[in-house]
């Protein structure tokens, strides 16, 4: 009769400890197709890059199937030696010229709006166009100069990446 009892005590416990790993496995399983399928389902591009000497506006169209929400964006040019800025949802980060070199907190006055996903964040509808606002860090060698050309990437929250250019 004790052989008997232990021989079901250790049988739940292994039918336990395998439904537990099973639904783990399943878990990440579901979320790895999920990210995989708003990978596929985000599509967007960036149609339209308008100057001020301090900002510019990004408009972006978004065709995929689920709203477009942006992670980064990265402007530069003529060439990476003249001018690059990274924008994302906590900094603004300047690694050239030299000069103006740093980070910055990121906030309504340099994004608008805001990149990422929290409340009141960018997130454009499916077919309807939006645009971003990015304004430059201070500094007095950073600016737009007529008749250079602008290089823009967006990355999307989901992996996927627009990339425009235009003369200012």
């Amino acid at each position: 009769m004790l052989l008997l009892a232990m021989t079901l005590v250790a049988g739940f416990a292994l039918f336990a400890f395998v439904r537990n790993q099973a639904s783990a496995s399943e878990l990440s399983y579901a979320q790895s197709v999920g990210g995989t399928n708003s990978f596929l389902a985000e599509r967007f591009v960036v149609t339209l890059l308008t100057f001020t000497s301090r900002s510019v506006s990004i408009f972006l169209y978004t065709s995929g199937q689920i709203p477009t929400q942006v992670a980064q964006v990265q402007i530069y040019g003529p060439t990476m030696d003249a001018m690059d800025v990274v924008y994302d949802a906590s900094h603004v980060t300047t690694t050239e010229p030299p000069s103006c070199a740093g980070q910055t907190g990121a906030t309504s006055s340099n994004e608008t709006p805001m990149l990422g996903t929290g409340t009141g964040s960018f997130d454009q509808q499916v077919d309807y166009a939006g645009a971003i606002t990015l304004s430059l860090p201070s500094c007095s060698g950073l600016t737009f100069t007529s008749g250079d050309v602008y290089f823009v990437k967006v990355l999307g929250i989901n992996g996927n990446t627009a990339a425009f250019y235009q003369v200012m």
